[in-house]
């Protein structure tokens, strides 16, 4: 049976993070960057890391300012 995508992640962080560990996200407010984000901060308690959360707002679209200011309050 395939792994399911958080058993990938735990996967990937057991074989990746030694001691005390920050990961960074990268985080576009999509689906699947919601999706990853919502597994981390659930995996804190487990792998104990720190999670930290990047977003760029390139300004290319009108919305961009707006969403992005949706995405800072979804984080904290």
């Amino acid at each position: 049976m395939k792994d399911s995508f958080l058993e990938k992640i735990k996967k990937v962080l057991k074989k990746s993070l030694k001691g005390k560990n920050s990961i960074l996200l990268g985080y576009s407010g999509g689906p699947d960057s919601k999706a990853l984000l919502y597994l981390l901060l659930e995996l804190k308690k487990e792998f104990l890391f720190d999670l930290h959360v990047a977003h760029v707002d390139h300004s290319f679209r009108e919305s961009s300012s707006k969403e992005a200011k949706e995405i800072e309050k979804e984080i904290k």
